[in-house]
């Protein structure tokens, strides 16, 4: 891999500009020196995207098109092109009936439209100069601070350049590897604030996106589903496919099998017939459908190989026969031993179809991962945490083998940049995103109601108990912004977590979050509860001490307050 793959991407920096008026007219030269100006002037102040363009159906009798530019030559306007900043808009308004109801599905990202004004306007005149009409003024936003990076879409160069590695095939693992900061360039982040590099802005969603674009370009023949899988059709049947195609009111059943499928799967005695969940939609109405997949072993190269496909809107035994009745007659397929999970409705398909002359076995995968569940769900060890440790010893392997790893100081820092100018979400445990999902459950007029700002400290009411009222702690990060930090609810101060009362305010007030491990007092109404003391930690000091010797001291040092912790956890509110 090369340095200059890695140094493709750049730097932005946002440059604050200044002009006499709120809106600047000027003229160049042609379209390529506008671009240029475009590219080098107006995104390195603000993100614009292309509105559409005009041009006028007769240019010789147009007098709405007449321009007068700056120089006072007055010519007729060939083409018009409209950019407008990635903030304007107007967010959409939520009905009444829904502004109390919790939502049942968060939004990731708050939308970015403010109604911003600012927009640039370039008349092509005739003779091949460029008019053009900048109003450069945001006034519902500020572009140049770097917390506006997050809200807004990704530059254009940043998407080309994700669009051309996925063109070649890359996914997000090797892309990431190319995003990597040198350590020099990690240093050079972390001490100047002035610009930063664009591989920050990228993450995983970005390059999902990308590749899903791909994909739906590849994969659609019409705009609406519904002609681009009848248009399929056509093509599958000139390529010689066999097709099944039953398409009704509310359900369908389509199976397609290729023509070196169909010799392999004549000579198979025996297959695999599985079927997968929401992994297709309905073209009919938007409904997850069903994948059924035919597997059998390609005696050429002893591996397992797909034979035949059929989706359907209606997982039961009259879509399933529907499918093995046409590929018995269509294709002359007759297995002898057909392996399914333990599925009722492919076995009573199969025995409706083949009757007694094709044997039916249950995968022994599907058997033990249900006893799996079971045994995770029922049997629990009560012998104390080193039997939980052996339990999880595989898990402790898989992590062992980061010791060996040689990006992970250079992945943890490059995401603490991220988070820093907040391209990425703070990582939540288990126990914090269920409190989360509480908070976000509370309606929104009773969430208000649970929050009280006075004398510039907030408090927040307990959810148990309404009598109760908490003091959430906030501070000013580097930036000036407001961080939200410490709780003194019991929750928070025993376990040291983001707790149901950060989150409600975070949602509430727009307030970012962090985690201070530091010893707050307890402020709440009632009576503080009693304290309980605080397990140190004696780890080796040596400068080269292994991660796995930091990992045995502190499960050894857990082991010894485990038992005091829960005694004094039962005891709080």
């Amino acid at each position: 891999m090369s340095t200059n793959e890695k140094k493709e991407l750049g730097y932005i920096q946002r440059v604050a500009l200044s002009y006499p008026s709120p809106i600047f007219t000027f003229s160049v030269i042609d379209l390529n020196t506008f671009y240029h100006w475009f590219n080098n002037i107006a995104l390195q102040h603000a993100n614009y995207v292309k509105n559409g363009s005009y041009t006028p159906v007769n240019n010789s009798n147009s007098t709405f098109n007449n321009a007068i530019t700056h120089i006072g030559r007055y010519q007729e306007v060939q083409t018009t092109l409209y950019f407008i900043c990635d903030h304007a808009g107007k967010p959409q308004k939520k009905k009444d009936a829904e502004q109390n109801q919790p939502k049942k599905r968060q939004r990731t990202n708050p939308t970015i439209k403010v109604d911003c004004k600012a927009k640039i306007v370039c008349r092509i005149l005739l003779d091949g100069t460029c008019e053009i009409i900048y109003h450069w003024q945001h006034s519902s936003h500020d572009p140049t601070e770097y917390s506006e990076l997050k809200k807004s879409r990704l530059p254009i160069e940043v998407k080309n350049w994700i669009n051309e590695h996925v063109e070649k095939n890359m996914d997000w693992k090797s892309i990431k590897d190319l995003l990597h900061l040198s350590p020099k360039e990690l240093q050079e982040a972390e001490n100047d604030d002035s610009k930063i590099p664009l591989s920050l802005l990228v993450n995983a969603s970005d390059v999902q996106n990308g590749i899903l674009a791909k994909l739906l370009k590849l994969s659609r023949k019409a705009y609406i589903d519904k002609e681009s899988v009848f248009l399929w059709f056509d093509e599958l049947r000139k390529r010689e496919y066999h097709v099944l195609q039953h398409i009704y009111s509310n359900s369908f059943v389509i199976g397609w099998v290729s023509p070196w499928q169909k010799l392999i799967l004549q000579r198979q005695e025996d297959i695999c017939i599985d079927s997968t969940h929401k992994t297709c939609k309905s073209f009919l109405n938007d409904e997850d459908c069903y994948l059924f997949t035919i597997v059998a072993k390609n005696s050429s190269i002893n591996k397992g190989c797909p034979m035949g496909f059929m989706i359907t809107n209606s997982e039961t035994s009259e879509t399933v026969s529907m499918w093995l009745e046409w590929l018995k007659k269509e294709v002359e397929f007759t297995p002898k031993t057909i392996m399914i999970d333990c599925s009722p409705i492919e076995i009573n398909a199969i025995q409706v179809v083949f009757q007694e002359s094709v044997r039916i076995l249950l995968c022994h995968w599907h058997i033990k991962r249900a006893w799996d569940k079971k045994i995770k769900k029922d049997v629990k060890a009560s012998t104390g945490t080193k039997d939980s440790m052996l339990l999880r010893s595989e898990a402790h392997a898989d992590l062992n083998k980061l010791m060996h790893f040689e990006l992970i100081e250079i992945d943890y820092r490059q995401d603490a940049l991220q988070i820093k100018y907040g391209f990425k979400p703070m990582n939540l445990s288990g126990y914090e995103k269920q409190r989360k999902k509480e908070a976000n459950k509370v309606a929104l007029d009773v969430a208000n109601s649970m929050i009280i700002f006075a004398n510039n400290v907030l408090h927040c009411r307990s959810f148990t108990d309404h009598g109760k009222w908490y003091m959430v702690n906030y501070k000013k990060n580097e930036n000036g912004q407001s961080i939200l930090s410490t709780c003194s609810c019991p929750d928070f101060e025993y376990s040291r977590k983001l707790c149901k009362h950060i989150f409600l305010i975070s949602r509430i007030k727009n307030i970012s979050y962090q985690v201070q491990h530091i010893t707050i007092q307890n402020n709440q109404v009632s009576s503080p509860s009693p304290p309980l003391p605080s397990p140190s930690l004696s780890l080796p000091s040596s400068s080269g001490t292994r991660l796995l010797d930091l990992q045995d001291a502190t499960l050894q040092e857990y082991n010894r307050n485990a038992k005091l912790f829960l005694q004094n956890y039962k005891k709080l509110d």
